[in-house]
Order: structure tokens, then sequence, then C-alpha cells
């Protein structure tokens, strides 16, 4: 039997919102339509909620906590307590989906954002403390050659660093956020120099004899403002600059603000980014059914977590969209309800292409071919949940998770070394989810998501509740105990104190950018 085509396509910072099919008042017609012919679910979940780590539960099929990069290993040896942040990154081929169908006689692709394949400090960048690498020059124009070749290289890097965890092609790659480049030229949004490569790993698909698999990541929903990246000449990249724009079949992005505003939707940053997003997969379709590869082969889009909360455990954060459609197997416009996880990504694969798992192999997820048949049943009794210094469990039902800092950490806040409340991560960084998630800050949390679907109510500690909590404890226990690393599930009585609590209130005294407000505001 022939094993089928993937084409796999993740994009970044997406609530369901966002998305048309899942009731968004946006333009996705093209989502909208692997929706209808495919499997979309509406609980699934990534295990940790900020670029990097999502990427790594995809890619890899492991809890972050799992992770055995030298890098990893030696920031948080074996029992001590770990901080999930952007600090995960993939070790072997043989554990990246990329070795894994390599192995089983695919032909493999990766083109767009990366996050969790080579450490950063490798690159040309500037916001890095290597000195053995060259820094990105910052003030300089576009078309300078020494930025120019600097890019190129960096292109070389990573695609040497996808070729080989398991990618055959690698093109068009951004290492992460374009905002983040460190010159301003390159802090715009590119999606058809990505498109172009993910077409062009298609075309050199058409004749062949092996499968493919093609993994095309989007720097879009995320910032920057999609409504600015619009206006600027395609021809840039952080490839360097294009002879000339690329040529795919999509719609000129000039037209996108008038087609959203004649659809009577309001033009934002989300709504521009969902349908210059939604014109790409529609360019990689139309091109692979042209090639004739659309036969035999899923298609999948998924996102790597939730914009709202991002950088937490609450619904908002990690609770995302998801769907695949294989015509003929999948059953179409089918709606599951039932728990799922990114993590589960690999097994599916393995499980539909017959792959067995090897002895060395950890995989934390579960297969979702039975769900994606259109077979309610139920594949998790609960999920395991991570980020930072938070760690939790989640079932139809309940959510559990507690905010436990180090004890460095605890005593820079009780020292006076900090005028804030330490954020999810130990340090003052905080996202946007506290303005919107009251109980951000407390230790242990308990929420009833049936009843309380934004999780505005923390019912720990609460004695009505005192028997679902401790079960709940005893299944976020049995993950922890899985995992190498230590994690206190006992109560500190630091965070009842005065101290504490003052130092939350002036936390949430600081102001809301007023653009993250205007674009992020909950639904």
């Amino acid at each position: 039997m022939k094993k089928p085509n993937i084409i796999c396509i993740i994009s970044d910072d997406t609530d369901f919102s966002y998305l048309n099919c899942y009731g968004g008042k946006v333009l996705t017609p093209n989502i909208n339509r692997i929706a209808a012919n495919g499997v979309k679910f509406s609980r699934h979940y990534t295990s940790t909620s900020v670029c990097t780590p999502s990427r790594y539960n995809y890619i890899t099929g492991r809890f972050a906590g799992n992770c055995d990069s030298q890098q990893f290993k030696k920031q948080f040896p074996n029992e001590e307590t770990y901080n999930i942040q952007w600090n995960v990154h993939v070790k072997d081929r043989e554990q990246c989906v990329g070795g894994i169908l390599q192995d089983a006689g695919y032909t493999t692709g990766y083109v767009g954002k990366m996050h969790a394949g080579i450490p950063e400090r490798d690159l040309m960048m500037n916001w890095h403390d290597n000195e053995k690498t060259e820094k990105m020059l910052t003030d300089v124009d576009i078309d300078d050659p020494r930025l120019i070749k600097q890019l190129k290289n960096n292109q070389e890097i990573m695609r040497k660093e996808m070729n080989r965890i398991g990618f055959d092609y690698a093109e068009r790659l951004n290492w992460e956020n374009v905002d983040l480049y460190p010159n301003k030229n390159l802090r715009y949004h590119n999606i058809e120099w990505v498109t172009e490569g993910a077409i062009d790993f298609l075309e050199e698909q058409k004749d062949a004899e092996k499968p493919f698999f093609l993994y095309m990541a989007t720097t879009t929903i995320h910032g920057p403002d999609h409504r600015d990246s619009l206006n600027t000449d395609p021809k840039i990249c952080s490839g360097g600059l294009l002879d000339e724009a690329p040529n795919v079949p999509m719609p000129p992005r000039n037209t996108i603000e008038k087609r959203i505003k004649e659809a009577g939707i309001d033009y934002t940053h989300n709504a521009a980014g969902a349908l210059w997003l939604d014109d790409a997969i529609g360019a990689v379709l139309q091109k692979a059914e042209e090639f004739g590869l659309m036969e035999d082969t899923i298609i999948i889009y998924q996102t790597d977590h939730n914009a709202l909360a991002k950088g937490s455990l609450y619904d908002r954060g990690i609770k995302i969209p998801m769907m695949m459609q294989w015509d003929g197997v999948f059953k179409p416009g089918f709606t599951s309800d039932e728990l799922a996880q990114n993590v589960d990504f690999i097994p599916t694969l393995m499980d539909i292409i017959g792959i067995k798992k090897t002895k060395n192999m950890i995989l934390n997820g579960k297969s979702l071919l039975p769900l994606l048949k259109g077979d309610n049943k139920e594949i998790h009794d609960e999920l395991f949940i991570e980020f930072g210094v938070c760690r939790g469990v989640v079932s139809k039902k309940w959510k559990f998770f507690v905010l436990n800092h180090t004890d460095e950490q605890i005593n820079k806040m009780k020292n006076g070394d900090v005028s804030v409340a330490l954020g999810t991560m130990g340090d003052l960084g905080h996202f946007i989810g506290p303005y919107y998630q009251p109980n951000w800050f407390d230790h242990f949390q308990l929420y009833d998501l049936e009843n309380d679907p934004n999780e505005q109510i923390n019912l720990a500690g609460q004695e009505e509740f005192k028997e679902i909590e401790n079960k709940m404890k005893k299944k976020l226990q049995s993950y922890l105990d899985d995992i190498p690393h230590k994690f206190s599930l006992e109560k500190n009585p630091f965070y009842e104190t005065e101290l504490y609590k003052n130092l939350v209130t002036d936390t949430m005294k600081k102001e809301l950018p007023q653009w993250l407000h205007d674009e992020q505001t909950p639904r």
C-alpha cells in the first residue's frame, strides 16, 4: 500500500477567533475547506504555550521537560527544577519527525520558522552573548552586500541544522519572530517568500516515486503588525534582497485590505494576518493539485499556541485550533470534542503510516486515528501541561495547575530585589494574560471548565472542591514522576503573605500598551 503524502502547515499565535471555521469574523476560505473536508478539533491543546517548546512538542512527540539536548541538560541537570522557556532544542534526527519519516521512505521538506532547531547563538545575530559569532549589521540598508552575505550565511547554517535533524529540503528559513531581527529592514513578514519555497519543494516531488512530507511554518499571525508588512517591498526577506518578488499564485498583498473591508470586517492586524495566511495555504494546495500530488495526501493545519494568554496554562494560551483532512479516510465535516494534544502529532502519523516505535524513542502522545475516522472514542483521560515554573493537568471538566517559583526566585521577592511579582517564567517578563486572568499569580489553581470556561474563578483551597483538587494533584504527580526533574507540589506559605500579595497588586498597576489591548481584547 502506498504511503500517503503529508502537507502540514503550522501558523503562529493563533486564537480560534482568528479563523472563520471556528466562528471568527475573518476571511479564511481555504482553511474552511480543510475543516469542511476533514476533522476539526475543539479540545486540542499544546503542552506548553510559547513558540519554541510547542514546536518541540510537535516535531519530537515529547513533553518539553523530557528534552535531552546538551544545552537544556546543562542548564537543568536531572533532579533540578526546570524552567520551560525558549530553551528546548532537537537533539537527534531519530527523535524528530523529519528523521522518523525519512527512515520510513519519505522525502522531507521544511520551510519557514524554525525556533526549535539550532541554538540561536550560532547565527549571525546580536541578541545573544557569543563573542565567537559575528554580529548582524544593524545600521545599514537592505542592499548592503555585507548584510546580504550575513543573511545568506544564516540561511546556510539553518539549512545544515535542518538537514541534520532529518529534512532533505530546508529553505526560506526564519530562526524566530521577524520583529526581533537586529536590522530594522527585516522586521516584516514575507509570507510569499516562504510559500514559494514550499511550492518549489512540491514541484520537485511531482514525478517522484517516494511519498513526501512538507512542513510549512509561517511567521503569521504573530506580530509585527501585518498591516505594516503588507506595504513593504516583497523582495525584502530574511534571506537577503531578492532579484524579483516571489512568483506565487496568491492574490496581490495590496488587495488584502480591500477584500477585508468589502466583507464588512474590521481591518485589524489579526484579520489581515488571517487572510494573508489563508492566501498562502490556498496557493500551496492549488499547486499541489496542479502537480498531481493531491490524490492521496493528508493535509494538516495547526498552530503553535493561542495568543490571548500565551505564556500560561490557561485555555487562552494552550487550547488551539487543529484540523486534518485525508479524502476517503478521515470523516469529512466532523468535529471532535475529545481531548487531543500536539504531542499526539508524531504518534498519529506513525500509526497511519505503520511505523513502529523504536526502543530508545520517547513519545508522550497517542494516536488520534480513531477520532480522525469519526469515532468519538476517548483517547486521553487528561493531558499534562507545563510552562516556565508552572505544571498542571487538564481533563474534560477540570484543570489544575501549580505556580511554584524556585527558592532563588522566592528569595528575590522576599529580599526586595524586585518591585513586582515574578511571572510564570520566574522573571520580570509578563505576558498579556494577567490583564484577563485575575488569578495569574495564584500558587494553586483549580477551574471548572464546564461552568467557567474563561477560568475566572479559582476553586483551589475551597473545602467543597478538596476531593477534586486532590485527585487532580495525584494525576499531575503521576506525570511528574516520569520526567527526570523535580517539581514540588507542596504548598509554600510565602504565596499567602502580604508581601507577595502586594507585589502582585503592584504588577497589575502596570499599564497595558494600547496597541496590544486593541489587538488582543479577549473574546
